[in-house]
C-alpha cells in the first residue's frame, strides 16, 4: 500500500483534495469522470472509480473426489462465498 499525503484546499464553502496524477492516468480518469466514495465507521475514506464492480456473491459447486481438497481451496481463495459439494452415490469414502 502506498501512502500519499495531500493538503486540503478551500474553494468557496468546500474543502478540496487533489488526486494523484499517476492514479488518475492509470484508471483513465478525466475531468467529469464519476467516482464513488465510501466512509468507514472509523472515518476512513475510500475513493474508487465508478466502474469498479461491486463484489459479487460468488458461488460454485465442486464434486467430492480425489481432487476435492485442491478444488475446495481454489474455490475458497477465488472468493466464493458459497461452495456446494456434490457426492457421487456410487463413490465410497475411504
Amino acid at each position: 500500500m502506498k501512502v500519499i499525503e495531500r493538503s486540503l484546499q478551500e474553494i468557496g464553502q468546500s474543502l478540496l483534495v487533489t488526486l494523484p496524477k499517476s492514479w488518475t492516468k492509470t484508471l483513465n480518469l478525466k475531468k467529469g469522470s464519476p467516482i464513488k466514495m465510501t466512509i468507514s465507521e472509523a472515518g476512513n475514506l475510500l475513493i474508487a472509480p465508478e466502474f469498479v464492480k461491486k463484489e459479487e456473491k460468488k458461488e460454485t459447486t465442486i464434486p467430492f473426489d480425489d481432487f476435492f481438497s485442491k478444488r475446495f481451496f481454489s474455490a475458497y481463495f477465488e472468493g466464493n462465498e458459497k461452495i456446494t459439494i456434490t457426492f457421487d452415490k456410487e463413490a465410497r469414502i475411504h
